[in-house]
């Protein structure tokens, strides 16, 4: 089966970039490109895409404000958020959103094709249905779990970028997704709801 996937930023270069991570997976296919988010959802809803790559800052409309207008425009489409910005401070406005993964624009190709691959592959499982206004809590990765554990006991993004050999850059963007997954405002808030999910 082939991904069909759409690639929304509003710079040439950047979705030039993303674009050329795919031509070596002979499974995902670019089947469109949208510079603001009207196009984004006019692109999502014609196309129907299986994933949808979404620049959280666009030049008509804030990459959030598209993601929830996808919710309903293009409910199939798995969306994938590409930022260069600090995820923790988005993650409250996308953690009732559905959101597979918050990546940071410096993330490998190999990082983007398999976090496309997961989100067309539903690996996004639920893991339990929370209210309709929170949304599911989505499966956290392998890596997320990691991340969560440190979180527990009070490391910082540079002590959790040490501990698990990446630098504090990408470990910001994995405390970013799990506050997203878990529809926590902060740390804090975050380790609470694991332990209450049993994730802890």
């Amino acid at each position: 089966m082939t991904i069909r996937v759409v690639i929304v930023d509003d710079h040439p270069s950047l979705r030039a970039g993303t674009r050329a991570f795919f031509g070596g997976a002979s499974d995902i296919e670019v089947v469109g490109e949208a510079t603001t988010g009207a196009e984004a959802i006019s692109l999502a809803t014609k196309l129907g895409p299986d994933v949808v790559l979404l620049d959280i800052q666009l030049p008509d409309v804030s990459g959030v404000e598209v993601a929830r207008q996808l919710r309903d425009a293009a409910p199939r489409s798995a969306v994938i958020v590409l930022t260069g910005h600090n995820t923790e401070t988005y993650a409250t406005e996308l953690a009732k959103l559905r959101i597979v993964a918050i990546l940071d624009k410096t993330s490998t190709a190999r990082e983007i094709v398999m976090a496309v691959r997961e989100a067309a592959f539903g690996r996004r499982q639920i893991v339990r249905q929370r209210g309709e206004e929170d949304g599911p809590i989505v499966a956290l990765t392998e890596r997320e779990r990691q991340v969560l554990t440190l979180l527990a006991g009070g490391y910082r993004n540079n002590q959790i970028g040490d501990a698990l050999g990446m630098s504090e850059r990408t470990a910001e963007f994995h405390v970013g997704n799990v506050l997203a997954k878990l529809h926590a405002k902060g740390r804090g808030e975050a380790v609470a709801i694991a332990r209450q999910e049993g994730l802890l």
